[in-house]
């Protein structure tokens, strides 16, 4: 049984990332990229989304990522994002 919340991910292929973002959709914990997981609250309560040690972990994985796939970290949250959403991809 997986302690944490946060999915593991050892990014080395662009489907890992949107592999990450589709398990944290499904987790109901998607965010933007950009945004700060420390700065993440749930808009009922008000309390953090993530506890100090899953925003480390959070922030591990994120850096990882756009230190391999700069901009294409986008690319491959933005269809988790819009299914999520019900958002219509852009053609």
């Amino acid at each position: 049984m997986e302690s944490s919340r946060i999915p593991d991910l050892n990014v080395s292929t662009f489907d890992d990332m949107s592999w990450w973002f589709a398990e944290m959709s499904r987790r109901e914990l998607l965010f933007h990229p950009d945004d700060s997981p420390n700065q993440i609250f749930n808009i009922r309560t008000g309390e953090p989304t993530f506890s100090p040690e899953e925003c480390a972990k959070v922030e591990n994985i994120l850096s990882d990522m756009f230190d391999k796939f700069g901009n294409d970290v986008h690319e491959a949250a933005y269809p988790i994002f819009m299914r999520r959403f019900n958002g219509r991809l852009d053609a």
